[in-house]
């Protein structure tokens, strides 16, 4: 999706709507935890219930990531499912790669087909590699869009 196209589904909609999905395996509904893949049973369930009002949809990478290859699956399902049957919604992948230094040497997995990375790049200090200490490049790639936005941090007093 480009960013005209993008635009249009805007219009046409007379939405902005961007859903979250910040899948917590510990809040998913227990009637959906018998599922072979509950995060996917989740994320397609609120895509289903949400997709006629947005025009987005924006994973957390970083809930994937905690749960391993399992969840690095549970996201390029629902990635997949995303495109498969919602083409003309926007898919943005929410790892902020500078937010945890402990996460900073981490990449956006290329075998997953997002639109855009969320980059968090207004940090006072510049994020540095646990294992070199050198500055971190933002994990964006060909064909992906990278996003500056602001955001405050309330706990260490920064407002933007």
């Amino acid at each position: 999706m480009n960013k005209q196209q993008l635009i249009s589904e805007i219009k046409r909609k007379k939405s902005v709507l961007c859903v979250g999905l910040d899948t917590d395996i510990t809040k998913i509904p227990a009637h959906l935890l018998g599922d072979e893949d509950p995060v996917f049973a989740f994320n397609k369930a609120i895509i289903d219930a949400t997709a006629e009002f947005a025009v987005a949809y924006k994973p957390n990478t970083a809930f994937y990531e905690s749960r391993g290859l399992a969840g690095w699956a549970s996201l390029e399902k629902t990635i997949k499912y995303l495109n498969t049957n919602y083409p003309e919604l926007f898919t943005i992948a929410d790892a902020k790669r500078g937010e945890f230094a402990s996460i900073a040497d981490d990449a956006v997995d290329d075998r997953l087909d997002i639109g855009a990375v969320v980059a968090d790049e207004h940090h006072q200090e510049p994020v540095r590699s646990p294992a070199t200490g050198q500055r971190v490049p933002l994990p964006v790639g060909p064909g992906q869009v990278e996003v500056h936005c602001r955001q405050s941090e309330v706990a260490d007093g920064r407002v933007q």
